[in-house]
Order: structure tokens, then C-alpha cells, then sequence
């Protein structure tokens, strides 16, 4: 008998801390670059991919267009689109959004993903870096 309530108290505690989420927790969205280029925050919803991109010390910068952004949301390979914004150019002054249409299959999904993005600093040559980014569909 004694067990019996051992085993129903050890069931309980599981099932409230199923009930929590503490087994599956959630994952920040984060993105991230290397200089000259900044990423600040990634957000995705819907059909949406939305970037928050910068670029400091450069000439020009550009995110890919038309099926560059690649990404992976529940281990199954995706591909995005210049979403209503057809703009792909990168301020070298302040921190834009960047918007991609990405064929997201609900929320709640985790995501990750890469682009590469084409800069030229001041009075150099055009170089290329990778901005990645991952985190949880809203």
C-alpha cells in the first residue's frame, strides 16, 4: 500500500511539471553576425521571417533575395522569398527590418536558419559573411 502512494505521488509531481513546460522549454530567438554586419533580434510569425539588420563601416551592404534564406523548422529544409519588402539593401546608418516570406508550418515550432550577406567596406573590396539565426515560431 505504501508503494501504491509513493508511485501516485511520483506521477503527480511529473505530471505538473509536464503540465509547467519544464521538459520543453522554450528557445530564445537569436541572431547573430559577424562585423561589420548586426543582427539584433529575429522574429517569426505566420509566413513571416523578419530580420532586424544593420551594417556599421561599410559602403554597401545586401541580404540575399529570391530564395537565399534557407532554414530547417522541425528538421525538415525550407526555403524563403523577399517577403513585401523588395528591398534587400542593409542601412549603414541604423538597424532595418528585413522581411522574408518563409513557408512556416505552425507555432510553437523551432526554427534555425542562415543567410549570406554581400558588403563592401569603406575603400575596400566586396566580401561576403554568414548571418544566422534561430528561436521558436510565434
Amino acid at each position: 500500500m505504501t508503494y501504491g502512494w509513493a508511485i501516485l505521488v511520483v506521477l503527480i509531481a511529473l505530471g505538473a511539471l509536464f503540465y509547467l513546460g519544464v521538459f520543453n522549454p522554450k528557445t530564445n530567438n537569436v541572431c547573430s553576425a559577424s562585423a561589420p554586419i548586426t543582427c539584433t533580434d529575429v522574429k517569426a510569425t505566420g509566413t513571416s521571417l523578419i530580420l532586424s539588420v544593420g551594417s556599421t563601416g561599410t559602403t554597401t551592404a545586401t541580404m540575399p533575395a529570391f530564395g537565399s534564406v534557407t532554414l530547417t523548422e522541425d528538421g525538415v529544409t525550407k526555403t524563403c522569398t523577399v517577403g513585401p519588402t523588395p528591398d534587400n539593401v542593409i542601412s549603414t546608418t541604423t538597424i532595418g527590418l528585413k522581411t522574408y516570406t518563409c513557408p512556416f508550418t505552425g507555432a510553437n515550432k523551432k526554427f534555425a536558419g542562415s543567410a549570406v550577406v554581400t558588403y563592401t567596406p569603406i575603400g575596400g573590396q566586396s566580401h561576403t559573411t554568414t548571418l544566422s539565426f534561430s528561436g521558436t515560431v510565434e
